[in-house]
């Protein structure tokens, strides 16, 4: 059987800007500035010239350079960096060289197309992908161009979204790997051969922290601090989310035959009517990103996937099946079985009781469906 997903990716990959000197000029001549580099790579890809930087520097002298000064109206110093620039760019663009600027992106402005180099270190993420597009491993989708403010000035990015189409194929004799989501430990992973707990203790403090900050601010009406605060939020939680899935997946590449059994977080934030606190400490946008990112790494790694219904989960005896509310002690996170005496960490318990549920869901399962939890052998309400 055959397990048919769509991996997607955004590549953030940032744009090349000037030195620091010229910052200034280039926010206030950008779409201009660009249009001379352009201008520059064309007169160069026309003649598909080639030689050394000296040489093609010579080349651009003289008549292009002044059509490009006298059509673009730049002070001479821009367009020199702009002949530099576009030097850079074509060598590397021809030679595939090792430098930070062999890709090009290609973009319709107000002024026209206009074609700028891209900055990816062949030792980062983003060079492997975009390489991979290159080759036509991935499809291109959109991309949007985004401008971050920094303290020393600004930078502008290209997010590069890519899919591709992966069929990952179901053992006939898997091995279940087991995982359960919370607050107190974000993941607990259960394999045959390893235990993986990932504390939320640090998550959930710079949470608080966060909130605690914005609510200051608010009352100061500091809207751009909020935002910022806001932001530097999310990007934590998205590194964290990465770190945490990547170390899930390599656990899981390492067992045979492996099969991923997450818990439907679907209706997570629907069920929640606890406290305004409480619900801020549940809130599922981590969880689902979370999810999604062991998901799609797991897909590309030729893992497949499974959802199953958490429900009895963290109160089922995974030895005897008894299931019983007063099985599990919230406040110590200690799971005690009244039937058999079993004693097991709480979240461990769960992710041991979704690995077993994948035998259950794996006979009816289908692309894009959600597994459904068996009842428990025993289920006591008292």
């Amino acid at each position: 059987m055959l397990q048919k997903a769509t991996v997607t990716k955004t590549v953030k990959v940032r744009l090349l800007e000037p030195n620091r000197n010229k910052e200034a000029a280039l926010e206030a001549t950008l779409e201009t500035f660009i249009e001379a580099c352009t201008l520059f790579v064309r007169a160069l890809e026309e003649v598909k010239a080639d030689g050394s930087k000296r040489k093609l520097r010579r080349y651009l002298n003289g008549d292009i350079y002044r059509r490009v000064r006298d059509e673009t109206k730049l002070p001479a110093v821009l367009v020199q960096n702009a002949a530099d620039i576009a030097i850079e760019a074509y060598l590397s663009y021809l030679i595939d060289s090792e430098n930070k600027y062999r890709f090009l992106i290609s973009l319709r402005l107000l002024t026209g197309r206009v074609i700028i180099p891209l900055e990816a270190s062949d030792e980062h993420y983003p060079y492997k992908m975009l390489d991979e597009l290159m080759k036509g491993e991935w499809s291109l989708g959109s991309v949007t161009i985004i401008k971050r403010r920094k303290r020393k000035g600004k930078e502008w990015w290209a997010y590069i979204m890519i899919k591709k189409e992966v069929e990952v194929e179901i053992p006939d004799d898997p091995t279940p790997i087991g995982i359960d989501m919370g607050t107190v430990n974000l993941a607990v992973v259960s394999t045959p051969s390893t235990v993986l707990f990932f504390s939320g203790r640090g998550w959930w403090h710079r949470r608080r922290r966060w909130k605690e900050i914005r609510e200051k601010l608010q009352k100061e009406r500091r809207f751009r601090a909020i935002k910022r605060i806001g932001d530097k939020e999310r990007r934590y939680n998205i590194d964290l989310a990465h770190k945490i899935s990547r170390a899930i997946v390599e656990a899981a590449k390492k067992e045979r035959n492996p099969v991923i059994v997450m818990e439907d977080l679907t209706n997570i934030r629907d069920d929640m009517d606890f406290s305004s606190e409480q619900n801020y400490k549940n809130h599922g946008w981590f969880f689902h990103r979370l999810q999604s990112f062991i998901a799609y790494k797991a897909i590309e790694a030729g893992i497949p996937v499974f959802l199953v219904d958490p429900e009895w989960t963290s109160a089922t005896c995974p030895k005897c099946g008894d299931a019983h509310p007063k099985n599990r002690n919230r406040r110590r996170h200690i799971y005690k079985c009244q039937y058999c005496g079993y004693t097991l960490n709480d979240d461990l318990v769960a992710a041991r009781n979704i690995a077993r549920l994948f035998k259950h869901v794996a006979s009816d399962y289908m692309s894009g469906a959600m597994g459904c939890m068996t009842q428990p052998l025993r289920v006591r309400s008292s």
